[in-house]
């Protein structure tokens, strides 16, 4: 495990038996016709069917194909690791539940730009506001399958300006996750080969105090 001030990583915590079962469920959800474009919050499926502009400035910051899941089992395997870096890392955030999670599939020129996952994404919970308080990336693809696709964080400068970019390699290995506060700025460089899967989750608490 590797402990860092602004992200807690976990090196092949989750095993392959794990990550080959989701990769089975999302071929079976695809199956179904589950999986959808990844959406910026803020903009509804209804604007992108309304406006090539629109959808054309969605892709420009997120290209990627989702598959939202829901499972106890999943859950079981990941929240623990959620504790842990919680603790460990020293942020202590309150939290009560996480939210479903999102399956993600990322091809080559496929990508997600500089975003938080917590400033928009209020949640009403037995009449209280929530926020997104931890964030999980899980990697589904061993480091051969695919080229680019690094997950890369921005603590100082908030994804503007001269950059501060730190690369979590450590993540590159199937089976590996990192847990980061929700608000710290992230973004996946553009797959130049083969396929990056992953599984994102988010944990969430009442609002920041």
């Amino acid at each position: 495990m590797i402990i860092e001030k602004q992200y807690c990583c976990f090196v092949e915590a989750i095993p392959n038996r794990v990550c080959d079962d989701v990769l089975k469920w999302a071929n079976y959800l695809r199956s179904q016709n589950k999986e959808k474009i990844g959406f910026v919050e803020g903009i509804t499926k209804e604007d992108v069917e309304k406006s090539n502009k629109v959808k054309n400035n969605l892709l420009a910051n997120r290209n990627s194909n989702v598959i939202w899941m829901d499972s106890a089992w999943l859950f079981k395997e990941l929240v623990p690791f959620v504790k842990k870096a919680n603790i460990e890392a020293k942020w202590n955030f309150d939290w009560e539940f996480s939210e479903q999670l999102q399956f993600t599939k990322y091809e080559p020129g496929q990508h997600y730009e500089w975003h938080q996952d917590a400033f928009t994404y209020d949640r009403k919970l037995n009449g209280k506001m929530m926020n997104r308080k931890l964030s999980v990336a899980l990697s589904l693809s061993n480091p051969d399958e695919y080229e680019g696709g690094e997950l890369e964080f921005d603590f100082l400068n908030k994804g503007k300006g001269v950059p501060n970019i730190r690369v979590c390699k450590e993540v590159k290995t199937k089976g590996s996750l990192v847990v980061f506060p929700s608000f710290s700025w992230h973004r996946v460089t553009p797959v130049t080969r083969g396929t990056r899967h992953s599984l994102v989750m988010w944990s969430n608490g009442v609002p920041w105090r």
